[in-house]
C-alpha cells in the first residue's frame, strides 16, 4: 500500500530510533520521543509518516482511492452520533471516516 500512494516517508521503524525528522516533544513536556521502541506497539503506531505521506494516505483513504465494493460502501455507511469526542454539530461515524455537520456545512 505503501508503493502506489507514493509513501516515500513511511516506514516501520527496527530498533528504538525515529528515522530523522520527526517532532520531539509531543504532547509538551519532557521529551521522550524515543524514550521506548516504536515497533514494540506495533500496530498502534509501529508505522511513522512524515506529515506529507500522512496527508497523502488520508486524502485516498477518505477518497476512495484504497477501497471499493462493501468496504467503500462501509466506509460511507455514517452512524449518527456515534463518533467521538463530540465536535461542532452533529457526527456521525463510519467505518474509519468521521462526518460531521454544523452550520456552516459538512466537514
Amino acid at each position: 500500500m505503501l508503493d502506489p500512494l507514493g509513501l516515500r516517508d513511511t516506514s516501520h521503524p527496527v530498533g528504538w530510533r525515529m528515522p530523522a525528522p520527526f517532532a520531539h516533544g509531543y504532547g509538551g513536556g519532557d521529551d521522550d520521543s524515543e524514550v521506548a521502541n516504536v515497533t514494540l506497539a506495533w500496530a498502534t503506531c509501529g508505522m511513522v509518516s512524515s506529515p506529507l505521506d500522512l496527508n497523502r494516505f488520508i486524502r485516498a483513504y477518505a477518497g476512495g482511492r484504497l477501497f471499493a465494493g462493501p468496504t467503500r460502501t462501509a466506509q460511507l455507511a455514517f452512524v449518527p452520533g456515534t463518533s467521538g469526542p463530540p465536535g461542532p454539530g452533529v457526527n456521525e461515524a463510519g467505518l474509519g471516516i468521521f462526518r460531521y455537520r454544523t452550520r456552516c456545512g459538512v466537514v
